[in-house]
């Protein structure tokens, strides 16, 4: 609160979070919406920035990071789909600074039927797997995947999973 820091919210629909989060945040913070629905532009006129493209696209997010650079905090509220919030974090996670945050919301999805799951490639599964993967940065392991090595600690909630990043407190002596 009250610094200057880039924020970015994926389902963005009419605009009120973007708002909700200047005010959270204050006036020194770039706030930046994603959405998929090309309407979202008109949300520019009140100052955010808006990106019109789809989470499930790795060239959307390639082209999206060139642009806006590394980032503080991202928030998924977006389509909610196991491929979307995965690809999603995979190709944000690298993007944000250290002591940033990567939270994503709807996580209960990953257990719904209208969503395909069940399913081994539920999102909840992708980030059990990075569990395991932290623990694998102990020194005598040889696996050192850089997306991991980039997450200090995960969170988990009702509905919400927060990967806090940290790549200088992840590196073990």
């Amino acid at each position: 609160i009250g610094k200057n820091i880039v924020f970015v919210e994926i389902g963005v629909l009419h605009g009120g979070s973007l708002q909700m989060w200047r005010d959270y945040f204050g006036k020194q913070a770039r706030i930046i919406g994603v959405d998929i629905n090309p309407k979202a532009k008109m949300l520019e006129e009140k100052g955010f920035e808006i990106f019109i493209g789809s989470q499930s696209s790795e060239n959307f997010w390639n082209d999206f990071y060139k642009k806006v650079g590394f980032v503080d905090i991202v928030l998924d509220d977006g389509g909610h789909q196991n491929a979307q919030q995965i690809i999603t974090a995979f190709k944000s996670i690298p993007n944000i600074n250290d002591g940033g945050v990567f939270v994503t919301e709807d996580t209960h999805t990953s257990y719904m039927p209208s969503f395909g799951n069940p399913s081994k490639y539920s999102f909840i599964n992708f980030v059990k797997n990075k569990i395991d993967k932290i623990n694998y940065r102990f020194p005598e392991f040889k696996d050192k995947n850089s997306v991991e090595k980039r997450i200090f600690s995960i969170s988990f909630y009702e509905s919400i999973v927060a990967l806090n990043i940290n790549s200088k407190k992840s590196i073990i002596p």
